[in-house]
């Protein structure tokens, strides 16, 4: 999921086409569009909570949730309205959040992008969130909080503070 030019169709597919080299078919199934993402932009445009809600109730069937992160350069963006895609990040974290759904937020550039999927999708298979998974008996947790300045070297914060930073060339 994430918001509109965020590359999760592109990531959709590379996802789709890899695990179906991989396994048989009908195994593994990937979705770019579930229905919580139009009842976000929809409530978005015209508050509608009952949407939300029935839309929630469906995205518990998903064993787990890939967000894309807005990292895209704007080449990429194809016209796309930056606050409008802010403000659908933002919506969508939260709402993932406030119903305890299991998701990660991945980043990168082609390949990276991919690359930083598959390890997110690993990660959760070793802690048992991934549905039909025995419980792990040395489970990794998953950090959550509210604070802005973490000390999680991998946060957003640290990610992004990082890239402020003047870089040699």
């Amino acid at each position: 999921m994430g918001a509109s030019q965020s590359g999760k169709t592109q990531l959709t597919r590379e996802l789709t086409d890899e695990t179906s080299l991989a396994k048989p078919p009908g195994t593994s199934l990937f979705v770019d569009a579930p229905p919580l993402m139009a009842a976000l932009v929809a409530h978005l445009k015209t508050p509608s909570f009952g949407l939300l809600q029935s839309a929630l109730a469906s995205h518990q069937n998903f064993d787990f949730t890939l967000v894309c992160g807005l990292d895209l350069g704007p080449s990429d963006l194809n016209g796309a309205d930056l606050r409008t895609q802010e403000s659908q990040d933002t919506g969508l974290r939260a709402l993932l959040t406030s119903a305890k759904l299991p998701f990660a937020v991945v980043y990168g550039q082609g390949r990276d992008r991919l690359s930083a999927a598959r390890r997110a999708l690993s990660a959760l298979r070793k802690i048992s969130l991934m549905a039909g998974q025995g419980q792990d008996p040395n489970p990794l947790t998953l950090w959550h909080s509210a604070c802005e300045n973490c000390s999680d070297p991998a946060c957003e914060r640290a990610l992004f503070t990082g890239l402020l930073k003047p870089q040699p060339y």
